[in-house]
C-alpha cells in the first residue's frame, strides 16, 4: 500500500518514477527487474536514466557493483539493421558479463507477471579486466540487456552504449600497433616509447600517462584509479529512488555491504602524465627488478581514456650471474670490493672430476665454491691455480670470485681432467736478465719452465705498453701477444723434472744503450696463454773490444 508523501512536488516526482518504471515493465521481465534485488544501487552520476538501470545514448556512465552480485541493465534499439556497440570497464575487479536480447514469444522457465512469457537469446559472453565491446554492424530491434558480475571484489564500472559507432569518437583512438617498446635499460633506469594516436593532431586536449608498478598490470585507467586511490562507498544524489520511506534502510543497507578496494601502499605506483610526448624515460629503478609499465592516452575535456598494450621491464642486475659453459674460458673483472662475481656452473650427472682453472691478472682473489648455501671449496689465489674437486654430485654450483674492484681474473670449470689442454706457469714466474751475458748488442734471458710439454714464446717490444705499470712493479698473468710486441722465437720444450726445467734465449743484433721490455709466454694449443713477469733489460752503452 501507498503511503501518503509529504508534499505535492514530492508526490508529483514520485509518481513520475513509477510510469518510467511501468514503462519498463512493459519490455521486461518481473523476476529480472533490476530494482527487485535491492543489491545494487547507482554510484554518483548526473545520468537519472542509470537509477532504472537503462544505459543512455552516447554517454559513459558509473555504476558500483557489489562483489559477486550480478546486475542487469538495459539498452534499447529502436530500429533494425542499426550498428550497435556497448562497451564495459571494469575498475577494481575482473567482470563476467554477457549480453542478451529479450524478444516477444514463449519459454517454459521465462514467465512475466500477468501470464506473458518472454526469450532472452543469448548474444555473446565476455570475462577478464579489460575493456571489452560487443559489436553489431547490423543489429536487431529490441532491448539489449547486460548481465554483469563482479568476481574478485566490490567495483565501479563504466558503461557506454552507441548506436553509432562508425561516428563516434568519444574515446580517444589507439594506434594499430598499441606495444609500449622498451628503447633502452640499465641498472637503475629504463625508457620507453609508443606510437603515438590518430587523434592527436586534430584532438590537442589530448595527453598521455604512464604507470609503473611491480605487480601487476592495469589494463584500463579507472582500474589504476581504483587502486591507486582506493574507491569509496556509494552515495545517492538527491532524490535518488522512489522516496518511500523503507527506501531510506534499503540506502542504509547498501552502504553497510559495500566492501571497496583501499588504496595501494604509498609509492607503490608510479603514475604521472606528460602531455602529448610519446617517450618516457623511469629513473628510479632498482637493479635487477621486473617493472610492469603501462601507458594511458586521456582526453583532459571528457576524461575518457584508453589504454596502449602495457610492457614488462627487468633491470639490468648489479652483479648478474654469469653462467660458465663446461670448457670454455671466462675473462672478467670484479665490479665491487665487497660484492663478489658469481657463476653458475650446471653438473648434470655424478662426475669423478671437476677442474675449476682461476688466475688473477695481479694480486690476489678468493675463490669459493658450493651448492645452494653449502659451501663445498674455498682458497685464496695469489697465482693461476687448477683446483680439482672429486666425485662431484649433481647439481647446479656457485662460483664465487671477491677480489678489489677493478681486478681482472680469468676463469674456467671442466668436467673431466683428462681432457685440458691449458698451459702451466712455475711456482716463480720472474725472467731473469743474465747481467754478465749482456752486451752491446745482445741480452741474454733465463726463466724456469714446468713438467710437461709447452710452448715458450719470448717477445720484444721498446715500449711499455699503456696499460701497464712503468715501475714494472704490477704482475699482469692476462697480458697476451699484441702488435706492439716482435716475437723473437717459440721453443716447443719438454721437461721431466720441473725442478730442472729451465729455458735460456739470447736476444741479438740490438742497439747500444737501448732499454728493451721482454715478455715470455707459456703455450698449449693455439689461444691460450699464460703470461710471465714482464723484464726490462739494457744493452750496454760501449761494445767491449
Amino acid at each position: 500500500m501507498v503511503r501518503v508523501f509529504c508534499g505535492s512536488a514530492q508526490y508529483l516526482l514520485s509518481f513520475s518514477k513509477i510510469w518510467i518504471l511501468i514503462g519498463i515493465i512493459s519490455i521486461t521481465e518481473a523476476q529480472d527487474f533490476p530494482t527487485s534485488s535491492g543489491n545494487h544501487f547507482s554510484y554518483p552520476t548526473d545520468n537519472i536514466h542509470l537509477e532504472n538501470f537503462v544505459l543512455p545514448h552516447n554517454r559513459e556512465v558509473s555504476y558500483y557493483l557489489l562483489h559477486n552480485k550480478s546486475k542487469n541493465f538495459f539498452f534499447e534499439v529502436e530500429e533494425s539493421h542499426t550498428p550497435l556497440a556497448i562497451k564495459v570497464i571494469p575498475c577494481a575487479s575482473r567482470l563476467e558479463w554477457n549480453v542478451r536480447l529479450l524478444r516477444g514469444g514463449r519459454k517454459r522457465d521465462t514467465k512475466q507477471r500477468g501470464g506473458k512469457r518472454r526469450k532472452k537469446i543469448l548474444l555473446e559472453s565476455f570475462s577478464g579486466h579489460d575493456a571489452m565491446t560487443f559489436e553489431r554492424e547490423n543489429s536487431r530491434k529490441g532491448t539489449y540487456m547486460l548481465q554483469i558480475i563482479a568476481m574478485d571484489s566490490d567495483t565501479i564500472i563504466k558503461l557506454y552504449a552507441t548506436t553509432n559507432p562508425e561516428f563516434d569518437l568519444s574515446y580517444p583512438s589507439i594506434p594499430p600497433d598499441d606495444r609500449v617498446g622498451i628503447t633502452a635499460v640499465s641498472k637503475r633506469s629504463f625508457s620507453l616509447a609508443w606510437k603515438p594516436s590518430p587523434d592527436a593532431n586534430f584532438i590537442k586536449t589530448l595527453k598521455y600517462c604512464v604507470a609503473i608498478n611491480r605487480k601487476q598490470h592495469y589494463k584500463t585507467h579507472c582500474s589504476l584509479s581504483s587502486h591507486l586511490y582506493g574507491d569509496v562507498k556509494p552515495t545517492f544524489p538527491p532524490g535518488w529512488g522512489f522516496l518511500f520511506s523503507s527506501e531510506v534502510g534499503k540506502k542504509k543497507s547498501i552502504r553497510q555491504k559495500a566492501k571497496p578496494i583501499k588504496p595501494v601502499r604509498s609509492g607503490s605506483i608510479v603514475y604521472t602524465c606528460i602531455g602529448n610526448k610519446t617517450h618516457f624515460t623511469f629513473k628510479k629503478a632498482r637493479p635487477g627488478r621486473t617493472y610492469l609499465v603501462d601507458v594511458f592516452l586521456v582526453n583532459n575535456e571528457t576524461n575518457l581514456s584508453s589504454t596502449y598494450s602495457g610492457s614488462t621491464v627487468r633491470t639490468r642486475d648489479a652483479h648478474q650471474h654469469l653462467v660458465l659453459q663446461d670448457g670454455k674460458l671466462f675473462r672478467k673483472s670484479i665490479r665491487s670490493r665487497n660484492v663478489p662475481e658469481v657463476f653458475h656452473f650446471e653438473v648434470n650427472k655424478l662426475t669423478k672430476e671437476l677442474l675449476i682453472f682461476i688466475q688473477p691478472c695481479s694480486g690476489s682473489v678468493n675463490l669459493k665454491v658450493g651448492i645452494g648455501a653449502n659451501i663445498t671449496f674455498q682458497a685464496k689465489v695469489d697465482v693461476q691455480k687448477r683446483f680439482i674437486l672429486k666425485d662431484v654430485e649433481p647439481g647446479l654450483y656457485l662460483i664465487s670470485i671477491y677480489g678489489a674492484r677493478g681486478q681482472h681474473f680469468r676463469i674456467k670449470a671442466k668436467t673431466g681432467v683428462h681432457r685440458l689442454r691449458y698451459p702451466k706457469l712455475p711456482a716463480r714466474t720472474e725472467v731473469r736478465i743474465l747481467e754478465n751475458l749482456t752486451t752491446c748488442n745482445s741480452i741474454t734471458l733465463a726463466w724456469m719452465g714446468t713438467k710437461g710439454k709447452q710452448t715458450y714464446c719470448l717477445y720484444k717490444r721498446t715500449q711499455l705498453e699503456e696499460n701497464e705499470s712503468k715501475t714494472n712493479k704490477k704482475y699482469n698473468q692476462c697480458l697476451t701477444p699484441t702488435k706492439t710486441m716482435q716475437k723473437i722465437q717459440c721453443t716447443k720444450l719438454r721437461h721431466r723434472h720441473s725442478g730442472r726445467a729451465v729455458v735460456s734465449q739470447k736476444v741479438t743484433d740490438l742497439q747500444p744503450g737501448v732499454a728493451h721490455t721482454f715478455d715470455v709466454f707459456v703455450r698449449r694449443g693455439r689461444r691460450n696463454y699464460l703470461h710471465y713477469k714482464t723484464s726490462i733489460a739494457k744493452t750496454k752503452d760501449v761494445c767491449d773490444k
